[in-house]
């Protein structure tokens, strides 16, 4: 094992607390556990040093982004058989939790002067809602008295949730979409995207 005697213990313990007070501000707590420690006046290996900070990196928060295609049709009956817009995985290194915001662009293409509404929310199982939902309704074209006329009604899609992740282990979060059984104005969503910010460790 190749071992190093120039680097001396207070400047290795310097940098490790360096490393820590950068860190433990963005995940706000203080209980990082690194492999191994030292005392004054002992050989260090730099397996160790490396390990230590391998730890102190699985500690840091982490941020993933997925975007969509550009339009995706949203379906759905009254037996909430809903539309999985988009997908995402995260494999975390440590337990901890995920909060993963859905966004993007919700277009109703309104045709006929009728309301409509779309169900959104986030799960880790494909094509059903669930609460907390996201709600976005359209309100019929402006000149109901003419309904040939189309009209692309735009809202913005902002809906975040949070869970529970164990590390090594994959993760699939899905968007998933549900509309009225109505279906007769076309309802689309436009670039969707999921962001995952990963906080490792969970609250006491």
């Amino acid at each position: 094992m190749k071992q190093f005697k120039s680097i001396r213990y207070s400047n290795v313990m310097m940098m490790l607390s360096a490393a820590l007070l950068l860190i433990l501000p963005a995940i706000g707590r203080a209980d990082v556990t690194v492999p191994s420690t030292f005392a004054s006046g002992t050989t260090i290996s730099s397996s160790q040093v490396n390990a230590n900070f391998s730890a102190l990196a699985d500690a840091m928060p982490g941020v993933k982004t997925s975007t969509g295609t550009v339009l995706t049709s949203i379906t759905g009956t009254a037996g909430n058989n809903a539309t999985s817009i988009m997908s995402m995985s995260v494999t975390p290194p440590v337990s901890g939790n995920v909060i993963v915001i859905g966004s993007g662009t919700i277009f109703f293409n309104q045709s006929v002067p009728k309301y409509n509404r779309a169900t959104f929310s986030l799960n880790t199982t494909a094509g059903v809602t669930k609460y907390p939902e996201y709600v976005t309704a359209s309100f019929g074209p402006r000149d109901e008295a003419a309904p040939g006329v189309a009209q692309l009604v735009a809202q913005s899609l902002n809906i975040v949730d949070v869970f529970p992740v164990t590390g090594g282990i994959t993760t699939t979060i899905y968007l998933n979409a549900h509309r009225d059984a109505t279906g007769i104005n076309t309802i689309q969503a436009e670039y969707p995207r999921l962001t995952a910010i990963f906080v490792p460790n969970t609250l006491p």
